[in-house]
């Protein structure tokens, strides 16, 4: 049997849906979001929509895989790589930073979404094999070098949360922190956090560094 040919307009029309509801869900959050608000943003009709797309709860789920799929192998490209620890660790940050500045509110609207509603969040995550997997394999390449001295060792949650803490936290308080510092100037803020990447890899080498009592 001959594989069935998927038209090119029907892949750019799953992803301006892709791209209208994530748009949607970041703005209005999972309840204030409606599959009316997501046909009419990515320019489709509702009919369409149901085409691709039979619930806002599969819509949904497929958005947040889809933003999954657009960094994670990326991340364990970088945090798997034959290259010194710390050199890794700097590549994660550039990556991690990179999508965060390309897609502003999407952090706090996973962090929103999964304090609302944390069944449905964890849900999608045990759901989701790959992501499983790569966090397993990142969690033991952590511990590897744990093991062989080349990182400080400590629970894995300390390593995670000090990691993540240290590089999410301006994000969750872009606002605030562009309010008092940047007169509200959203180029200058991302000038801070492009330039603060080599302060929080220098951070991140003072509190993993092995040699630390």
């Amino acid at each position: 049997m001959a594989p069935v040919k998927i038209k090119k307009s029907e892949i750019c029309a799953e992803r301006r849906i892709f791209e209208a509801a994530k748009s949607v869900f970041i703005s209005k959050g999972f309840d204030g979001a409606s599959m009316e608000n997501i046909a009419a943003a990515a320019g489709v009709t509702r009919t369409s929509l149901n085409y691709y797309f039979r619930s806002k709860e599969k819509l949904f789920s497929a958005v947040f895989r889809d933003v999954i799929g657009g960094f994670l192998p990326k991340v364990e490209g970088a945090a798997l790589a034959k290259a010194p620890i710390f050199k890794r660790m700097e590549n994660v940050v550039k990556i991690y930073t990179d999508m965060l500045l390309q897609n502003p509110g999407i952090l706090i609207f996973m962090a929103n979404e999964s304090n609302k509603n944390p069944g449905r969040y964890f849900e999608i995550l045990r759901s989701t094999p790959e992501f499983l997997a790569a966090a397993e394999r990142i969690g033991a390449e952590i511990k590897r070098n744990m093991g062989n001295g080349k990182l400080r060792k400590m629970p894995l949650e300390y390593f995670a949360t000090a990691f993540f803490g240290l590089l999410f936290f301006p994000f969750f308080g872009r606002n605030m922190i562009c309010g008092i510092f940047f007169d509200g100037d959203g180029a200058r803020f991302e000038n801070f956090i492009l330039e603060r990447g080599k302060f929080v890899v220098d951070s991140m080498k003072s509190i993993f560094n092995p040699k630390r009592k």
